[in-house]
């Protein structure tokens, strides 16, 4: 198999609640491995979102086939490209961004987790489900988190790597 021209982004941890794969360009198949005539075909800009647990297999260039809409595991949606950036927000961590587009505290908290190495633990539920559009760079997680408490309320404290959020 050769692959020509084909850019994606995948991001799957063992431990988040769900991996996406992301197509800049190119096409990508992907199939459903408990259900393997099943075929879902990602074509520029589009991205798809699995709740974990569900096996994938990546493949590129092949026949498109969709898979049934009665699957609620899978969603399948367009990419966040913002005007000035060169790549869409599901790829910028290749520019040392972290970018986030309407997601969850919960989501976002671990994706600066791996960023600033550091473990954060919400001790108030509610402030997991706060939902934040941003961006960050070079900022520290410090400066990063104020930035996140203009538009929301929530406190936080800082001890050594460890952040608690409440």
């Amino acid at each position: 198999m050769r692959v020509l021209g084909t850019k994606f982004n995948v991001r799957s941890y063992n431990n988040d609640k769900t991996s996406e794969a992301a197509l800049i360009r190119g096409k990508i198949e992907l199939t459903v491995l408990k259900n393997p005539e099943k075929k879902i075909i990602l074509n520029p800009s589009e991205k798809i979102t699995v709740i974990n647990n569900q096996e994938l297999q990546l493949k590129s260039n092949t026949p498109t086939y969709k898979i049934a809409e009665e699957t609620p595991l899978i969603a399948l949606s367009r990419i966040h490209q913002a005007k000035k950036d060169t790549l869409p927000s599901e790829a910028l961590w290749l520019e040392n961004k972290l970018a986030f587009d309407a997601e969850d505290f919960e989501n976002i908290a671990q994706k600066m987790e791996r960023r600033y190495n550091v473990n954060i633990v919400f001790e108030n539920e509610d402030v997991k489900k706060l939902r934040f559009t941003g961006k960050f760079q070079k900022e520290s997680i410090n400066k990063a988190l104020l930035s996140l408490q203009k538009t929301a309320a929530f406190r936080y404290k800082i001890d050594t790597n460890q952040i608690v959020i409440y």
